[in-house]
């Protein structure tokens, strides 16, 4: 096999195995969606953050915002709940 067909492989490899993690850690975010609501309540958890119920029943996960108002409550940390985004503080 050619040097630029490996290139082309190995490239295309790394591109899959990097949208399995992602797909993994959205999956995983789903899940703690679900942790979450079913930790407060989806109507007391509506309340503490001042949105309506069903805004809370459409999420598939935890909007980065709600992810960090939540997360102030103290029980849950932001990368827990939402582990498929990248948090880290480019300086």
């Amino acid at each position: 096999m050619s040097t630029k067909k490996l290139t082309i492989v190995k490239n295309s490899l790394t591109y899959l195995t990097m949208g399995n993690v992602t797909d993994i850690k959205y999956q995983l975010a789903i899940k703690r969606k679900i942790e979450v609501v079913n930790k407060y309540g989806g109507k007391r958890l509506s309340e503490i953050l001042k949105i309506s119920h069903p805004a809370i029943s459409k999420w598939k996960v935890v909007p980065p915002y709600r992810a960090y108002q939540i997360a102030k409550l103290g029980d849950f940390d932001m990368e827990y709940i939402r582990p498929d985004l990248d948090l880290a503080v480019n300086l």
